[in-house]
């Protein structure tokens, strides 16, 4: 789309309430853990990621998955990169032990915003200044930094009980600060693109 027409800004605006699925995803997942009754290894979600990532790499690789990079393909999501919220939830159950064990402490919350902030910022700071492929194969989405914060949101209301505190307003301008927020990130990163 030409820059400034009505289709680029269409877009632009669009592009918030599609990217908003992910991390509500994610938040739910967080909301919904009951780290008091789950185990840290799940296999109710190891097993079906691991066989369908094998699957996939069968019909991409063939006899090439028997290799160990077809080993490292499948373990990791390679085979199957659309499952890359799985891979994600099954490093942040192996966390729940951490989480749970430092949830009332007052650095935890510094601790997961500065892991996400510092994840972001290599990440967009690789879109400028060159690319982090050598570094990071699988993609900087795949791993538990980029998504952790959302997760750990739902954790705390829940944790907290925070939705008894919270008026509709006051959700409401939450709702529509985030959204005008994201709005903005997505004309940043397109004047990053260009530039």
């Amino acid at each position: 789309f030409e820059k400034d027409s009505f289709y680029y800004n269409f877009y632009m605006a669009e592009r918030c309430f599609i990217g908003i699925a992910v991390p509500v995803f994610f938040a739910m997942s967080g909301y919904f853990t009951n780290y008091r009754k789950e185990k840290v290894f799940d296999k109710r979600m190891v097993i079906p990621f691991l066989v369908w990532s094998l699957i996939y790499g069968i019909c991409n690789d063939g006899i090439g998955i028997l290799s160990l990079k077809g080993v490292f393909k499948t373990i990791f999501g390679l085979n199957a990169p659309h499952l890359y919220f799985m891979f994600v939830l099954i490093q942040i159950r192996l966390l729940l032990p951490v989480i749970e064990r430092y949830k009332n402490h007052k650095f935890m919350p510094c601790a997961v915003a500065a892991v996400t902030v510092f994840w972001y910022g290599w990440y967009y700071a690789s879109g400028v200044f060159g690319s982090v492929d050598f570094v990071l194969p699988v993609g900087m989405t795949s791993f538990f930094p980029a998504w952790i914060v959302y997760w750990y949101i739902g954790f705390l209301l829940i944790e907290h009980d925070i939705f008894k505190d919270i008026s509709r307003n006051m959700f409401l301008a939450g709702a529509i600060f985030f959204l005008i927020l994201t709005i903005a990130e997505g004309y940043w990163i397109e004047i990053c693109n260009i530039n």
